[in-house]
């Protein structure tokens, strides 16, 4: 089952854990910066801020979400061409860790060079690569990049960092057609 939760002015460390509509209200108000993301296991999260939506769209929005039970069913939703640009950070820490842009269109290689000491070291939660699609209503869709240490830490692994930026680049990110394949990993 898809984990739901929302942040408000992109504090993701005080994200709130979403199981119905009902007790969000004050977060749905307009004018308020909130956004939303789905997780679907450890590794594979969509996300979107609501800023650009009306209470009732909001409203609607969040319990599409909380309907979703797999990755196929919401993978329309979240993306549509090539990303604005990808950004590696750590899970519910994106502020307090901080986070690098490594990868705008035009760029011919991520720059992982970027990336300093905070994310290079062993976090309570997965680092990940987002890849972020400007709008109306910004989307991204984040991966893991990390790899689980002894002590239940999650350690950046760069040849990880590669392959998702390589796959979230390359196009490739749906399969032909734009349909969905089981076997198809981001």
């Amino acid at each position: 089952m898809a984990l739901v939760q929302m942040a408000f002015d992109g504090a993701w460390e005080d994200a709130v854990l979403v199981t119905a509509v009902s007790g969000t209200e004050a977060w749905l108000a307009p004018g308020l910066d909130v956004a939303v993301e789905i997780f679907f296991g450890p590794d594979l999260f969509l996300g979107a801020r609501l800023s650009g939506l009306d209470r009732p769209e909001r409203a609607r929005f969040v319990r599409q979400l909380l309907g979703v039970r797999d990755v196929p069913r919401f993978w329309r939703l979240a993306l549509d061409g090539p990303p604005s640009y990808l950004e590696v950070g750590v899970v519910n820490a994106w502020k307090s860790v901080g986070s690098v842009v490594v990868w705008r269109p035009g760029d011919d290689h991520i720059r992982s060079a970027d990336l300093g000491p905070a994310l290079r070291s062993p976090q309570p939660t997965p680092v990940a690569l987002e890849a972020a699609y400007d709008g109306t209503i910004p989307r991204w869709i984040g991966r893991s990049v990390s790899t689980p240490t002894g002590d239940g830490r999650h350690l950046l692994s760069e040849p990880l960092l590669a392959h998702v930026a390589a796959t979230f680049t390359s196009g490739k990110r749906r399969p032909p057609g734009g349909g969905w394949s089981a076997d198809w990993r981001p």
